[in-house]
């Protein structure tokens, strides 16, 4: 028989992800399109599903369909969804060691399904709703940041502005990810009313990862971009409001 070197075989399994992340990527592509024109095309995405991939074998997946899965679950819910404070169910499922490892993907698929039709709606009218209802928030009635009544003044924000999905959370898990966002916030520099309120916003939106997803390079580059806050904020609140005004276009 013909002996396959070590290097053959490794060479061998890179064509195999190579070919499993094309198939990934044109799936993409495929089944949200306008997702991943707005994320940059092709080649952001592609480069989502080769760093979505290598998080997937971090976690022991070598499976086709959990791999895939798990890709899938990123591109849903978004860069940290995996430890994203207002979804702990996500969490919990992935670790729950009374399953598989090979099928705990597909349970947290199956939760998410049924998320989203509490949340977002069968045809995401109820995240149609949202956006245009954020599109015209204030961000200068935005509650005080120094105060002990931050997060009460934002889970206000959330309800009035998207109650399906503050409602469906729950208040345990829509403070956590207050209290996540007032770190990050922090973190980031945006320490004024308007800055904070921002930040909080596109977390409980897009996800607490939102800042490094790859699917929103929008959000990183305005981030990254240098200034005052007060600059600072507006350069993020432009970028959130195009992002949202692309996302209502219809097809």
């Amino acid at each position: 028989m013909l002996a396959i070197r070590q290097a053959q075989m490794e060479a061998l399994g890179a064509v195999a992800r190579r070919d499993f992340e094309n198939r990934l990527t044109r799936h993409f592509l495929r089944v949200y399109p306008r997702e991943c024109a707005e994320a940059g095309g092709e080649a952001q995405i592609a480069r989502f599903v080769a760093r979505s991939l290598n998080r997937a074998v971090a976690r022991h997946y070598d499976g086709r369909k959990e791999i895939g899965l798990f890709v899938a679950l990123l591109f849903i819910l978004g860069e940290a969804f995996d430890s994203d404070p207002q979804i702990p169910w996500a969490a919990r499922q992935l670790d729950n060691e009374k399953f598989p490892l090979a099928t705990r993907p597909e349970i947290v698929f199956d939760s998410t399904i049924e998320y989203l039709g509490e949340t977002a709606g069968e045809k995401c009218e109820n995240v149609v709703r949202a956006m245009l209802r954020l599109r015209n928030y204030d961000l200068l009635s935005a509650p005080d940041f120094s105060s002990k009544s931050w997060a009460d003044g934002m889970c206000e924000v959330f309800e009035r502005h998207y109650p399906e999905k503050f409602d469906y959370q729950g208040e345990a898990a829509n403070r956590a990810l207050l209290a996540l966002a007032r770190q990050s916030a922090e973190r980031r520099g945006f320490h004024s009313n308007p800055g904070a309120a921002l930040f909080a916003i596109l977390m409980f939106m897009l996800g607490s990862g939102f800042e490094s997803d790859l699917l929103y390079p929008w959000a990183g580059a305005a981030l990254a971009a240098a200034g005052e806050e007060e600059e600072r904020t507006r350069i993020l609140h432009r970028a959130a409001l195009a992002h949202i005004e692309n996302s209502l276009k219809p097809d």
